[in-house]
Order: C-alpha cells, then structure tokens, then sequence
C-alpha cells in the first residue's frame, strides 16, 4: 500500500504542468496587436521553442516562460524571435500555449 502512494505522488508530480518543454516543441503564440495579431483576422501563429530555462525562469505571475521563434506569416510581417515569453492557458496576447483541438483549422 506504501509503495502505491509513492507511485500516485511521483505520478502527479510529472503531470502537473510545471515541467519545462523541450527545446523544438512546438506551440502556438498569440501575437499582440503591435504585432500584427487582431481577433478578427487571428492571433495564433507557429512557434518553436528555442530555449528551456528548466523551471527556473517565471514571469511575476509565476507562469513558465520560453524563448520562442514565431513563424508569423510573411503578410503579417515574417517570423520573428521572442524572448521570456509567458506560458498562459487562458491564451492572452503575448502569450504561448500548447496546441489544442480546432488551431490547425483556424
């Protein structure tokens, strides 16, 4: 019985959402307005991970924080790279979040 909730805690601890991605995931950002982002022609781009500050880096919200290359279109002014940018699943401009469901096609 010991050992199960051992298992249980070890097993949380590794999916909470506090691990830091790897470097070459890949994510969406949503652009701010100055950046070419609106909500009637979109937000969400491409993006890679291009530095892992392994938990260490947060921003004063306490959310993780990656540099990241966003493959912005070129007709929105071409990718561009991004440093200490906070990890939000709400998906605030000038955030990043991991894919979810319907981004491919919107």
């Amino acid at each position: 019985m010991k050992e199960a909730g051992n298992a249980d805690q070890a097993a949380s601890a590794i999916n909470d959402g506090t691990i830091a991605p790897l470097v070459g995931k890949s994510v969406f950002y949503l652009l701010t307005d100055d950046e070419g982002g609106n909500d009637r022609e979109g937000r969400k781009c491409a993006a890679v991970i291009t530095r892992n500050y392994n938990n260490r880096k947060r921003d004063d919200q306490g959310r993780l924080v990656q540099d990241l290359f966003v493959m912005r279109p070129a007709s929105w002014g071409g990718a561009f790279d991004k440093a200490r940018v906070p990890r939000d699943s709400a998906r605030e401009p000038g955030t990043w979040d991991t894919p979810k469901p319907g981004d491919e096609r919107n």
